[in-house]
């Protein structure tokens, strides 16, 4: 697992790719990075090689340097912006703690989610293609709390919030994270539909 100050790194780098300038000079990139380091040591080629090597097995984003242009991400899309701006919020968090008093200058959104579960048991599942079960309270049923069997698909930030997108008897339904009461990975495992995107029709729960 990645410290954090690594994750700083990558979110810069993939940041600074992600913008308007499509191809970045190893100079302007180095450039970019100065101060991140702990303890004022010097952020080096050798060290943007070694962390674009660990951002492709990590996140799967391909950086390429292409002679005479420069570093870019290769085949970039619109998913790649909705992660870096998650990466720029990261950052700016992480670094509150190194400038005393600042956090009464910096204000997120008004309404945080708590998660109540795993998420990283969440992200588990629907790599592996895990089917789960998990109760639920229902904001619509007076917080009722059921029990349902699912097959994960996606995972989604709204507002505000995140939300699991899962195949529950053959219908695409939607779950707050922050509204679970248990979850649990089943060894079964389902084929995913590939037709299957967020723009299927879906059933708030």
């Amino acid at each position: 697992m990645a410290k954090l100050t690594q994750l700083s790194r990558f979110g810069r780098i993939i940041n600074r790719l992600s913008g308007l300038q499509e191809y970045v000079s190893s100079d302007e990139l180095l450039a970019s990075m100065r101060g991140i380091m702990l303890e004022e040591q010097a952020y080096t080629i050798r060290t943007l090689q070694r962390d674009i090597n660990t951002i492709a097995e990590i996140f799967g984003i391909e950086i390429e340097n292409k002679r005479g242009r420069g570093y870019h991400i290769v085949n970039r899309s619109p998913e790649l912006g909705r992660f870096a701006g998650l990466l720029s919020d990261y950052e700016i968090l992480s670094n509150m703690k190194e400038y005393p008093g600042v956090h009464e200058y910096i204000v997120p959104e008004h309404r945080q989610q708590i998660f109540t579960i795993e998420i990283k048991d969440v992200l588990l599942s629907i790599s592996h293609r895990n089917e789960i079960t998990f109760t639920y309270t229902s904001p619509r049923q007076e917080g009722e709390v059921k029990q349902y069997r699912a097959q994960p698909y996606f995972i989604k930030q709204s507002q505000g919030k995140w939300y699991l997108f899962a195949l529950v008897n053959d219908s695409m339904r939607s779950f707050e994270l922050g509204r679970f009461e248990s979850f649990k990975i089943l060894e079964s495992t389902f084929d995913r539909d590939s037709s299957i995107t967020l723009d299927t029709p879906f059933k708030n729960e």
